[in-house]
């Protein structure tokens, strides 16, 4: 598991939304919404890294 985040940007809740669903639909086959990974990876624009990134931020928001 990725630990360290990388990103300096905020991510919104409408762009976790729109990676989730990108996500989901990559999981299904479903779409041809598919999920943005790329080696090496890109902090600012992978959804698994920004994904994760959203929920770090959110649990500092939240304490």
């Amino acid at each position: 598991m990725v630990s360290e985040n990388k990103t300096t940007r905020e991510i919104s809740h409408q762009e976790a939304r729109e990676i989730a669903h990108r996500l989901i639909c990559g999981a299904f086959n479903r779409d041809n919404n598919r999920p943005r990974f790329t080696i090496p990876a890109n902090h600012d624009r992978d959804d698994d890294l920004l994904m994760l990134a959203y929920i770090e931020q959110q649990e500092r928001r939240n304490g």
